[in-house]
């Protein structure tokens, strides 16, 4: 009954497409975790959800709920932009591969990209009450296996060097399917493969995007610099390259959260946006459905939420609700993670500062979970806020830079309060404390500024605001789009192929999947050329339709 219902809401869910539109569903971490994984509840699998913004219990579901909505739609195609299991586990993967498949046989076109969490991973493991135990993960050679009918086949054209590939997901669009891991060192062989397959696929008249899991440029300025591989190594001089080779866009994943960013090429001619789209089980479980023009050279990409699972009717509440109630365990996984690179910027910006009559020094926390403690006492909201801010995306429409800011200037005043050790008050003012803060603040702005205020560049020339959820591109240029610029470029699209009728002789150029019917629903012909008699005609080709007479 709940499942029916669910299905029900999909089907009314309003989406872009056009009868001149050809829609693409594109998803990324979905982080299928296997249910045999669970031997039996207890402390370990407790622990391990406590400290995790994945909804993990939910995945099987957001994954099927995710198939189900691109078969009532009618997607030409389904893309997924890594991260596809929890940690690896050949379980998961399977699992993965099964609900796929029931893409599949409805005829959506489905390709895979893996993610970091997806082959040879050590953290791969079944949970038994209070302990856990290796389970199996894979190799490349393994995933390839699994995801054959779902780019792996050899309807695509592989890379010798790693599992990136080449296809053409709906006539007239190609994608580059980018195992990022390939891409360092910089520059690698793979980027010769996609480059060369970009420059052949241009020449005979293609469109060309790209489909990777980690982000090709930093969607907040810095952000590597404090959380690591946020975006892959190179990125501007690989999203350039790649701008130079007239591809425009590139989707992407890993951050779980729904963002845009626009880079350019060396002299600024040639664009390239990065859309990186959330996890389907991180709040607020986004996915994008693209419309692209018949005629592949625009395309339309809309942000929509899952609302509801069968297990979770208000899967929107009851996500923003896990985030709350986890987000200090989340918090020190993710400082734990990182806490050499967090220590080292700890003891940079923590010299002693000289007020001139005296030397302020500093007592700084010596382990992560004394950072956290300290920090959460004091930044618990900004926290919270600023992380469903960012989740949410445009961060603009909520006007919460202003007040980010003032929370996140007095949370460190408070800060710096335990951890200065000698300041010195003038009038009554620690002087120690209020140098500390605005040299901290001077720091943090420009990085503040990039996420609450969506831009990237912050304070150059090169400054730019892409809109996160909702976005219209010119494929042969790069350019944005309005909605009214867009909606009459589809509906004036003309289809790819082109059909010349003549003394009751049909002929269909530019198309490779041909099929003439009647009227009748009877096939006339499955060929390029065909003589019939005087009437009217359905042509089928590369999945578009248009009705002719032949006279």
């Amino acid at each position: 009954m709940m499942r029916g219902i669910f299905l029900l809401l999909m089907s009314i869910l309003p989406l872009a497409a056009s009868a001149n539109g050809k829609v693409i569903y594109i998803a990324a971490d979905i982080h299928v975790m296997d249910s045999s994984l669970v031997v039996s509840e207890g402390e370990a699998l407790s622990l391990s959800l406590a400290c995790n913004r994945k909804m993990l219990r939910e995945s099987i579901e957001a994954l099927e709920a995710l198939v189900d909505s691109a078969v009532i739609h009618r997607a030409e195609a389904l893309l997924i932009c890594g991260d596809l299991t929890k940690d690896g586990e050949r379980v998961s993967h399977e699992r993965v591969a099964r609900t796929l498949e029931r893409a599949r046989r409805a005829g959506i076109r489905t390709f895979v990209i893996p993610g970091d969490h997806d082959i040879d991973n050590h953290q791969a493991c079944y949970y038994d009450g209070d302990r856990t135990y290796p389970a199996a993960s894979v190799t490349c050679d393994e995933f390839a296996a699994i995801y054959r009918h779902f780019g792996y086949s050899n309807t695509a054209v592989r890379d010798l060097h790693s599992l990136s590939y080449v296809c053409e997901p709906v006539p007239g669009l190609v994608l580059l399917c980018i195992d990022a891991s390939s891409l360092t060192p910089y520059p690698s062989p793979t980027l010769n493969f996609l480059l060369t397959q970009a420059d052949q696929a241009k020449a005979r008249g293609k469109q060309v995007v790209g489909m990777m899991h980690q982000p090709l440029m930093e969607h907040a300025d810095g952000i590597n610099d404090i959380m690591g591989n946020i975006a892959i190594e190179n990125d501007l001089d690989l999203a350039s390259q790649l701008a130079e080779y007239g591809i425009h866009l590139v989707f992407t994943g890993h951050t779980h959260y729904s963002d845009a960013a626009t880079t350019w090429n060396a002299d600024r001619t040639s664009p390239l946006t990065d859309v990186t789209t959330g996890s389907t089980i991180t709040w607020p479980s986004y996915y994008r459905v693209v419309t692209l023009s018949s005629d592949c050279s625009c395309m339309t990409i809309d942000t929509h939420r899952m609302f509801s699972l069968p297990s979770q009717p208000d899967y929107q509440g009851y996500g923003r609700q896990w985030v709350e109630n986890n987000m200090r365990s989340i918090l020190l996984s993710l400082v734990s993670q990182r806490w050499e690179t967090i220590d080292y910027y700890l003891k940079k910006y923590s010299k002693d500062i000289n007020l001139g009559i005296a030397t302020v020094t500093f007592r700084m926390p010596q382990s992560p979970d004394e950072l956290v403690n300290l920090v959460y006492r004091h930044l618990e909201r900004f926290i919270i806020r600023g992380w469903t801010t960012l989740h949410e995306g445009n961060e603009p429409t909520h006007n919460a830079y202003g007040e980010l800011y003032q929370e996140l200037k007095r949370g460190v005043y408070g800060i710096l309060g335990e951890i200065i050790e000698n300041d010195v008050s003038v009038l009554g003012r620690p002087m120690g404390r209020r140098k500390a803060r605005d040299i901290i603040m001077e720091w943090l702005t420009p990085m503040l500024r990039s996420f609450f205020e969506d831009l990237t560049n912050v304070e150059t020339d090169h400054e730019d605001r892409t809109d996160d959820l909702h976005l219209n591109l010119d494929l042969e240029t790069g350019l944005k789009l309005s909605d009214a610029e867009f909606a009459y470029r589809v509906e004036h699209a003309e289809p790819l192929f082109a059909i010349r009728t003549m003394n009751g002789y049909i002929r269909v150029d530019g198309a490779q999947d041909i099929s003439i019917y009647n009227l009748q629903g009877q096939i006339v012909s499955h060929s390029s050329e065909a003589f019939v008699p005087t009437g009217c005609y359905i042509v089928h080709a590369d999945g578009q339709i248009k009705k002719i007479w032949v006279r």
